[in-house]
């Protein structure tokens, strides 16, 4: 987790994928060798972020699933 990002949750996914894309692309562009090494800190957040969120929009859609399928 990067050290200067605090509230993920204020970002909705399509930001997230925005940021993540600007970030890949400013990757490749830069030589600097500690530069990119934050860029990979703060890629590894958000993707961590997105994959957490994804997972628990997943589960939620289990439960709705669950909910429809009673077995008496």
């Amino acid at each position: 987790m990067h050290p200067l990002i605090n509230n993920l949750s204020d970002y909705t996914d399509e930001e997230l994928l925005t940021k993540i894309d600007t970030l890949t692309n400013n990757y490749w562009r830069i030589t600097n060798a500690d530069l990119r090494d934050q860029i990979v800190l703060t890629l590894d957040t958000f993707n961590i972020e997105l994959q957490t969120r994804q997972q628990k929009n997943k589960l939620e859609d289990n439960k709705e699933l669950d909910n429809l399928i009673n077995i008496s």
